[in-house]
């Protein structure tokens, strides 16, 4: 009996990326009125961040996110902790 090797799913290709950002993004943009400002921005952005990414080669993708260490990603997560805390100090005062 012969064992058969079970296949990769496919891979996305760029139209099906491209597409899935332009469904993302028009998800968002009537959302993001309602959202703050800050979640907004970066919902879009990192749909942008992607699309960007999925037109570079696969080499400069590597670096790419090679960059992203885990320390510099922490101190991104601290920065949007401290961002997140001052807009909602800030709402809190207008109420």
């Amino acid at each position: 009996m012969r064992w058969r090797r079970k296949s990769s799913p496919p891979m996305l290709t760029h139209t099906h990326v491209r597409w899935l950002g332009a469904l993302l993004i028009s998800v968002q943009l009537p959302q993001a009125y309602y959202m703050p400002a800050w979640a907004a921005v970066i919902g879009c952005g990192l749909v942008l961040f992607r699309l960007w990414l999925q037109g570079r080669p696969l080499l400069e993708r590597e670096r790419v996110l090679a960059r992203l260490q885990p320390a510099e990603t922490d101190a991104i997560d601290r920065g949007l902790s401290r961002l997140l805390e001052v807009f909602e100090t800030d709402r809190q005062e207008r109420r």
